[in-house]
């Protein structure tokens, strides 16, 4: 008797995680399949204890096996599998994908629109776009200037609004005052 509820518990436990990972694996059903399988045995193992044990069964896969179903079913777009399968694309690179790119010959200063950890998003030149501090913390709203573009990355800095430095390799920027100063320093 205990060896068949440790069966039923141990088919029970194995077809649910079975429909957990088929979530997670590209499988093309097979694990559902399997899970259906283990479900089936479960019941016929209750079944083989006595009619109570059977339908106790039956009660419990009919109950937990749909809240499962829809756990599953809202959280499947979220992996990756369901993301591929689905071909969904976070927000924020839909968006970066669509705007054009920046030409860093024309335009190198901006602000930012979130708190750059370093990595953050930026308004350069009216298009937001994803940027790295050189590891230091910047705050939005923070005006910031681009120091490299190196493999897709903008990296970026913030302009002081009273740089006091002689270091000649801080660029022509080291001089200057305020942003709008920056500004007409770019354009021209």
């Amino acid at each position: 008797m205990l060896y068949s509820v440790i069966t039923i518990g141990a088919l029970l436990f194995a077809a649910y995680s079975l429909m957990i990972l088929e979530c997670f694996l590209p499988t093309s059903g097979l694990l559902a399949v399997l899970s259906i399988v283990c479900l089936m045995a479960a019941i016929f193992s209750g079944f083989s204890i006595n009619l109570t044990a059977g339908f106790s069964v039956i009660l419990a896969v009919t109950v937990i096996t749909p809240s499962v179903v829809v756990m599953l079913v809202r959280f499947w777009p979220m992996t990756t599998t369901g993301k591929k399968i689905l071909n969904l694309q976070p927000e924020t690179v839909r968006q970066t994908k669509k705007k054009k790119r920046i030409n860093l010959s024309t335009t190198k200063y901006g602000i930012t629109t979130t708190d750059l950890t370093p990595h953050g998003l930026a308004m350069i030149s009216g298009n937001e776009t994803h940027v790295v501090s050189n590891g230091e913390f910047i705050p939005k709203n923070s005006e910031i200037i681009v120091t490299k573009k190196q493999m897709k990355r903008l990296y970026v800095r913030e302009v002081n609004r009273s740089v006091k430095t002689s270091d000649p390799a801080a660029g022509p920027w080291n001089t200057l005052t305020s942003f709008d100063q920056l500004r007409e320093t770019d354009e021209s």
